[in-house]
């Protein structure tokens, strides 16, 4: 029988303190796998429990093998975790921090600065790009990662960001075609069909537009994805063309057109402006009485559709050249000059709102009636009144404008005395005139942080009858767009309602209005509250293109 051999001094091995038989193995096969040694292997095989011991320690081991492994694959988890975890909160170690100046890199900023990014400021939106940061590294990787294209295009244009050392404008289509590359500037319909997610009406209306001086001019045309920029960019595209031709091309003679009184209805819905269902049939049906282009508003189309007939210059009523009727910059003796009516008279002429004569006002001078396409259906509506009325767009500035200069219907806040600003809407308060002829300011932000009220200021910017030196009071609403500011063109109804004093109705009345190009447009809106108005003001909002 084999004797324990207990150490001096140690009394583990009486019965009093012996461990059960389940836990005495345990302790032997412990004492076994740390006491036992090469040198003693025929001691441990003279035993009656030997094999035991033996078998007891193969299975101790194996135990730990198993515990390291465990250890091992926790430790590999952890690190895949804490790697995913990571991913949202840092930026990659091995990329170039080669971002420009003055941009944003989206894969390496904080959240609140990415989220300052046009086309990112909805929270959804840039908290996607963060959290999965360690896994973008292209346009591409922003789109998968949960950005639709149309806010993609606005971080496009933007240029406020870039991705790593990479700028998002620059996967724009360029000048360079390869076999691979669908070019914008030469492509049919069919062939720009070819683009993943481009639809048949837009690749006509691409089509219709050409030539483009730049890609991102296509964004200004009228009815267009808002999402195309990003499909091009993301794409195998090129534009080989690039030059507009410094005037509008030559239209063919109407003898090269379709003629509106023989024309098929299928030819007429080839002309745009006509290619909505139902529209080319109504004009089979009228045209006995059309002998002219507006006649065409008194058979039932719009007027924007009329502009776009006009716009297309493929259409002739027999000899009669529709081209005739688009305002051009020669004048008649004693014609009105559209570049020479203030808003009163612009606003007197059939069809133009006090919003649509702002848009005139703002888009001076205007020398061919194309530069009002920037402003989408607005400004072929604005095309469409005035071609309907008749009128020219005569010199490029009024006879008596003077750069830089207050209009004269108002008054410049900065040079008026303290009884001429008591007679100012909004500043008939003694007290309110007596605070700002003794401020000194130079903006009208600046203005707003004298201490006016809200609601007072924003009556002071509804009236839009007063300047802050060369500014239009009410133009400071649509400043410059920073990183910071909120893009009253762009920007989403929870960020804008996100401006503090501005509701989600007013947000909604704001996004109505858009395309947005001055703060006439938006002052002069009597949905919106004095204080929404101020509050937009003193936060910075702007219009961006």
């Amino acid at each position: 029988m084999n004797q324990r051999n207990d150490p001096p001094g140690d009394d583990s091995g009486s019965p009093e303190n012996e461990p059960p038989s389940d836990e005495r193995r345990v302790v032997e096969t412990t004492a076994v796998d740390v006491s036992s040694s090469d040198d003693e292997p025929e001691d441990a095989a003279e035993t009656p429990s030997g094999g035991r011991t033996w078998l007891s320690g193969v299975i101790a081991m194996l135990a730990v093998i198993g515990i390291f492994a465990g250890a091992a694959g926790a430790v590999i988890v952890s690190t895949r975790n804490a790697d995913d975890s990571a991913a949202g909160t840092q930026a990659v170690v091995d990329r170039e921090p080669a971002c420009a100046p003055g941009r944003v890199d989206i894969i390496a900023e904080d959240f609140d600065v990415v989220n300052d990014v046009r086309g990112l400021r909805d929270e959804f939106l840039a908290r996607r790009v963060v959290d999965r940061r360690g896994r973008i590294d292209t346009l591409e990787d922003v789109r998968d990662a949960g950005v639709p294209e149309p806010a993609l295009s606005r971080l496009i244009l933007s240029k406020q960001a870039c991705i790593g050392s990479v700028a998002p404008e620059s996967t724009l289509p360029g000048a360079e075609c390869d076999s691979t590359d669908t070019d914008i500037a030469t492509a049919g319909v069919d062939e720009l069909m070819t683009i993943p997610g481009m639809t048949r009406f837009s690749a006509q209306l691409i089509v219709d537009n050409r030539p483009f001086t730049e890609v991102a001019a296509i964004e200004a045309i009228p009815e267009i994805d808002p999402g195309m920029i990003a499909l091009l960019a993301l794409a195998p595209t090129c534009m080989s063309v690039t030059a507009t031709p410094p005037g509008p091309a030559p239209s063919p003679p109407c003898s090269e057109r379709i003629d509106l009184q023989v024309a098929s209805e299928s030819e007429l819905a080839t002309v745009r402006g006509l290619f909505q269902p139902g529209v080319a049939s109504q004009v089979v049906a009228n045209r006995d009485v059309i002998t002219r282009g507006s006649d065409l508003l008194a058979a039932g189309l719009s007027v924007t559709a009329y502009a776009r007939v006009l716009l297309a210059h493929g259409l002739c009523i027999g000899d009669y050249d529709l081209d005739a009727e688009i305002p051009g910059p020669e004048c008649a003796a004693g014609q009105p000059a559209v570049n020479q009516l203030d808003v009163l008279e612009l606003v007197d002429l059939p069809g133009i709102t006090p919003a649509l004569a702002d848009l005139i006002i703002a888009s001076r001078p205007i020398t061919n009636v194309d530069s009002l396409l920037v402003h989408g259906n607005l400004g072929e509506e604005i095309i469409g009144w005035l071609a309907a009325a008749g009128k020219c767009l005569g010199p490029a500035e009024p006879a008596d404008a003077t750069p830089g200069a207050c209009p004269e219907d108002r008054v410049d806040l900065v040079t008026l005395d303290l009884d001429e600003l008591k007679t100012v809407r909004g500043l008939r308060d003694g007290d309110l005139a007596d605070k700002v002829d003794t401020a000194s300011y130079s903006t009208a932000f600046e203005l707003s942080e004298i201490g006016i009220d809200s609601t007072t200021f924003g009556k002071l910017l509804a009236a839009r009858q007063t300047c802050v030196g060369d500014q239009l009071t009410e133009d400071a609403l649509v400043g410059e767009c920073e990183p910071t500011s909120v893009d009253l063109n762009f920007d989403n109804v929870s960020v804008i309602a996100g401006l503090k004093g501005v509701t989600v109705s007013d947000a909604d009345v704001i996004i109505a209005q858009r395309p947005i190009v001055n703060g006439a447009q938006i002052a002069g809106l009597p949905e919106l509250s004095p204080e929404a108005l101020t509050a937009m003001l003193q936060q910075k909002t702007c219009a961006g293109r």
